[in-house]
């Protein structure tokens, strides 16, 4: 197992099989398969939550897939890399799982406890087993299947797609919700689907066939009609825009900087108000954003009942007296929070709260320091994606549930420009400032290791291109030994890169200039 880095070398291109395995893990954490595998029996709840703790056919299918995912794990633990930047989604996940030990219902909260820790295992092996471009198209290609898939039900099963007057949401009749339980629940899926199709779409398919999708898609969102979505989307492709624009981590500060001080100036002017009284205006929304308010407000002062450090536990401080409490505050149950910040709170208390707190800002400090022009597209996905996850939080609860996307996507965010680095052709040879075998300096022997451990040396082509990159690296990183000799290489970059000893011991020289003339012929 590798720490402190994104994996130990670029791995292979997976197969077909591996591939398609990859789409359907993904689309298995979209909830996309919820109805289809449970049947019409769970039309008549909300909460994804709710679903999960009522199908067993979907739990079983997670189950089996965890299996496979953790097999597949075991087969190759060499390659499972633990990057820096997953350490507070990690922690998270085991305070998760410890906390069926204060639970009111610690059964139920180690059973989704472990799918919490399931989709954390997917999100690990994801970034271990797969290059960053085969990632990337999986998404793509998860996206272009939700749109098209919900199109197909709206045309060819109506009564299946749309909410009627009949089932438990009648308030919702005429609106589309596809294969989920309810429209929101297709909305977020939707929308977190243009913004990858708007990041990354055209890295895949032919630019017509994206904006064919994309098109698509915007049409089968507006008729869920989500308020919220309908917010936060043109502010998520904007806000990837606009930061995709800026080259210089001191336009990204001042960019922030600025909106901090016109935020401050609309509050203290009490601009902010009209502004929220013109925005529920135009949505056809009440000022409690249909009793969201009255349901935060209920379950703060019942959640004062509980741990204000670790709170009531995982998916269990609602059903363990909350809801019921907020249930015969305002008078009917909402089900869930309506907030997914409030939710960690009441489940996690204020330590799992500041551990999503931590890990958010690793995100955003990452996405400021996006300055590099070849991370174009990582950006745009991650601007836009934040906005999105900010909106769907503030008014629902979707932050940490288990096995589902956004919780996956949220762990990867902070390490997705190192996986697009590590796997980009060229970047893996850009070499690291860290005390190498010659003084302090980077040894040319590991630099190389790094760039080509994969390339068997056992052949001609193989020892050519090994050689080549020492040459290249000791020509342009290394200073000249004595009398213009080369510098020693350490014999542990070279043992490291072919799995062996190259010389007589970890101080072996090599002389490469002979070598220089039969790889590099001509260049003296």
């Amino acid at each position: 197992m590798i720490r402190g880095a994104i994996a130990p070398a670029q791995p292979r291109r997976a197969g077909l099989p591996l591939r398609l395995f990859l789409l359907f893990v993904l689309v298995l954490l979209s909830g996309a398969l919820q109805r289809p595998v449970g049947g019409d029996l769970l039309q008549g709840t909300i909460s994804q939550i709710v679903v999960q703790g009522q199908n067993a056919a979907i739990q079983r299918l997670g189950v089996a897939t965890l299996a496979v995912v953790g097999l597949l794990v075991l087969l190759d633990p060499r390659r499972l890399t633990l990057p820096p930047g997953l350490g507070w989604g990690l922690a998270l996940t085991v305070l998760a799982v410890l906390s069926a030990l204060w639970s009111p219902l610690p059964a139920d909260t180690m059973r989704r406890a472990a799918g919490f820790a399931g989709g954390t295992l997917c999100a690990v092996w994801m970034l271990s087993r797969f290059r960053f471009d085969d990632f990337v198209a999986a998404l793509v290609w998860l996206a272009a299947a939700l749109i098209l898939t919900t199109a197909g039900l709206a045309v060819l099963a109506p009564g299946y797609a749309f909410h009627s007057g009949a089932e438990f949401f009648a308030e919702h009749a005429g609106l589309l919700k596809g294969s989920y339980a309810h429209k929101n629940s297709l909305a977020r899926v939707l929308a977190l689907c243009l913004v990858i199709l708007a990041a990354f779409g055209t890295d895949v398919m032919r630019r017509a066939i994206v904006r064919a999708l994309l098109a698509l898609g915007l049409g089968l969102l507006a008729l869920t009609d989500s308020a919220k979505i309908f917010l936060a989307l043109p502010l998520a492709l904007g806000m990837a825009v606009v930061l995709t624009a800026l080259t210089t981590l001191r336009a990204c500060v001042g960019l922030l900087a600025g909106g901090l001080v016109i935020a401050g100036a609309a509050r203290l002017s009490g601009l902010d108000s009209w502004l929220m009284g013109l925005a529920l205006d135009l949505l056809d929304r009440d000022p409690t954003l249909s009793a969201r308010t009255l349901i935060w407000q209920a379950a703060l002062e019942a959640g004062r009942a509980n741990s204000l450090l670790l709170g009531g536990g995982y998916e269990a401080a609602w059903r363990g007296g909350i809801g019921a409490f907020v249930r015969s505050a305002i008078g009917f149950d909402p089900l869930h929070p309506h907030n997914g910040f409030l939710a960690v709170y009441l489940d996690l208390g204020l330590v799992g709260l500041g551990l999503v707190l931590a890990h958010l800002g690793l995100i955003v400090g990452r996405l400021i320091g996006a300055t590099d022009p070849a991370r174009a597209a990582v950006t745009r996905f991650l601007a836009g994606w934040m906005v999105l996850f900010f909106v769907a939080n503030l008014a629902g609860s979707y932050l940490i549930l288990p096995m589902d996307l956004y919780w996956v996507l949220l762990l990867l965010a902070p390490v997705l420009p190192g996986w697009r680095r590590r796997d980009a052709p060229g970047e893996a040879a850009r070499p690291a400032r860290r005390a190498g075998s010659a003084g302090g300096q980077p040894d040319c022997g590991q630099i190389a290791a790094r760039q080509f451990r994969p390339v068997a040396l056992g052949n001609d082509l193989g020892r050519q291109r090994f050689l080549r990159a020492i040459a290249i690296a000791q020509r342009h990183i290394m200073p000249p030994g004595d009398a213009g000799q080369p510098r020693p290489i350490g014999g542990a970059g070279l043992k490291a890169a072919r799995g062996g000893d190259i010389g007589a011991g970890a101080g072996a020289r090599l002389d490469l200039r002979a070598q220089q003339d039969h790889v590099l012929p001509g260049n003296r």
